[in-house]
């Protein structure tokens, strides 16, 4: 492995180690204080943004696929589309706009926490995959 190579890599191992670390500290602070309803809340968000995106994605990605409708472009493979699938968990806008019309007090805030973390994991976990799953530029 060259450096070229061996610099990014270490990059992106470093910021997913770091944003880890300071997304477990601050939800084990908050879980330190919250309600467990609303730890509850928050975990399903993040999940949702995190699993439930990328997952819902690929699998109508794949149908569509295979029923002929679809095809995969030149270079890119299912592993890309689990990357993109998992950055589209990057969600602000309206899932905090859902989220403003179905919860208020302390379930908003949990919810909000769990749309700020889920998307936060979404952004490092696909950079990372797509990083592994796409041919490198010369």
């Amino acid at each position: 492995m060259g450096v070229a190579v061996a610099v990014p890599v270490a990059v992106a191992v470093a910021v997913a180690v770091g944003v880890g670390v300071c997304v477990a500290v601050a939800v084990a602070v908050w879980v330190a204080v919250a309600e467990a309803e609303a730890v509850g809340v928050a975990v399903a968000v993040a999940l949702g943004l995190l699993i439930g995106k990328p997952a819902g994605i690929v699998l109508f990605s794949w149908l569509a696929v295979q029923a002929g409708i679809a095809k995969l472009p030149a270079g890119v493979g299912w592993a890309a589309v689990w990357g993109g699938g998992i950055l589209a968990g990057i969600g602000f806008t309206m899932a905090i706009f859902i989220a403003s019309l179905a919860m208020e007090g302390a379930l908003l805030s949990a919810a909000k926490v769990g749309i700020l973390a889920g998307s936060l994991a979404s952004a490092v976990f696909g950079i990372i995959v797509l990083t592994a799953a796409l041919p490198k530029s010369r």
